[in-house]
């Protein structure tokens, strides 16, 4: 079963979804913060004060690339996880991504409400400090398969979005092995679902648009897929195009 990988900023539900999501699933909660502490022997804002945010990066990757091997997992990652590609690709190697999202009033009411003492928002004006991280994280965020926001979601609803989005990426990575690639990638030629530039698509991560630069996802057809299980996939800059035998193929930046 592929892991369950929850990224996002701070304040947005992965470690409270995450281990709701994991009982749900009946699989093993991993938060890769507690393994950083585990090797650490400190807390993470001890290791920002004494170390410094890289040494707290290197030690991220360590913790990302020990819970990406894993099978069977619900992973809560930190906030800044996505910013190295390397952890990108270990996570979606054995996973399906899913960003939870907040408004920023909403991720420092939910902060604060925490009491727990957050490094990158030491400052004068939390919430500026919020917005310029939120705006400096976006591309790495929108690397993820989907994205859902959670200001307005209780907990028993944010766990609702993120399994059903779970069960169909999951579901359509799957079927996509089997039904399409079969003895090598088939390819597919369409117009962009994002600028409309020709494009031939081979696999279900990896492809580009040469016209735009879009990422190309192709999904294969589901028997079970409606318009509606795509909402949360197009959270955000992500467009979708529907091929005539059910063939999804989503472009995002």
């Amino acid at each position: 079963m592929k892991n369950l990988v929850l990224v996002g900023f701070m304040g947005t539900g992965k470690t409270t979804v995450g281990k709701a999501a994991a009982e749900r699933l009946g699989m093993e909660f991993v938060d890769t913060d507690c393994i950083v502490e585990a090797a650490a022997g400190r807390t993470i804002e001890r290791v920002f004060a004494e170390s410094g945010e890289a040494a707290f990066r290197e030690l991220e990757a360590m913790a990302v690339a020990q819970a990406a091997s894993r099978r069977g997992a619900v992973i809560a990652t930190g906030g800044g996880a996505l910013g190295r590609p390397e952890n990108v690709a270990a996570l979606r190697a054995s996973g399906v991504l899913v960003c939870l999202t907040a408004r920023p009033e909403v991720v420092l009411e939910r902060v604060l409400a925490q009491g727990i003492d957050r490094p990158m928002l030491h400052g004068t004006d939390p919430l500026e400090r919020i917005r310029d991280l939120l705006a400096a994280r976006q591309a790495a965020y929108a690397q993820a398969d989907a994205q859902i926001d959670t200001s307005d979601l209780t907990l028993d609803g944010a766990l609702e979005a993120v399994m059903r989005v779970y069960h169909r990426l999951a579901n359509m990575g799957s079927k996509m092995g089997t039904t399409i690639a079969g003895e090598g990638p088939k390819a597919v030629h369409a117009p962009c679902p994002r600028c409309g530039a020709p494009v031939v698509v081979r696999q279900v991560q990896g492809d580009h648009c040469q016209s735009c630069g879009a990422e190309l996802n192709l999904f294969a057809p589901h028997e079970d897929d409606t318009a509606e299980d795509f909402l949360h996939v197009l959270t955000g800059e992500k467009h979708l195009l529907v091929l005539g035998d059910g063939t999804r193929i989503i472009a995002h930046l």
